[in-house]
């Protein structure tokens, strides 16, 4: 099973997000990278001190943006890495 967000309002520079069952989550966003035409956000959860990395699709049937797990552990290692690479200084990542 896709999990599947969708972007529904932003707040206090917090994007939220709720999922199919109208659960929501504020994130704040950190990074956009490009990777093979698709581009995947580094978010942090308000409360959380984990980073979430989601595949977003800019355009649903609704006009509202999508946002997905990325399901290829490769693929999610190496957005990882880049973010660490890029913001090591920002975040401690242990």
């Amino acid at each position: 099973m896709k999990m599947e967000y969708i972007r529904i309002a932003d707040e206090d520079g917090l994007m939220v997000l709720a999922d199919e069952e109208g659960n929501t989550a504020a994130f704040e966003f950190l990074e956009l990278y490009v990777r093979n035409g698709a581009e995947y956000a580094v978010l942090l959860q308000k409360g959380d001190d984990m980073v979430t990395i989601l595949r977003l699709e800019e355009h649903g049937a609704d006009g509202k943006e999508r946002y997905f797990f990325v399901e290829d552990d490769d693929l999610f290692e190496s957005l990882y890495d880049a973010f660490t690479e890029d913001h090591g200084d920002e975040f401690d990542f242990e």
